[in-house]
């Protein structure tokens, strides 16, 4: 199956925007000009379990953003 950028994107709840496989709303955007618009395949996967890069977002993030 065909899907935005070939690759998996991290689907948990992490702290660590500089991950790679973060999908933030710039990957949102940018998997919707690949598509041509909403409804862009994109894989997903929870990679938190054994990630180093891995930090769960606590109360206070949530609220920062």
């Amino acid at each position: 199956m065909m899907s935005f950028r070939d690759m998996t994107f991290c689907g948990a709840e992490c702290a660590t925007l500089t991950c790679p496989r973060q999908f933030d709303e710039q990957q949102q955007a940018a998997a919707q000009r690949w598509w041509g618009g909403p409804g862009a395949p994109v894989a997903w996967a929870d990679m938190s379990d054994g990630c180093e890069d891995y930090h769960p977002i606590t109360k206070t993030e949530e609220e920062d953003q």
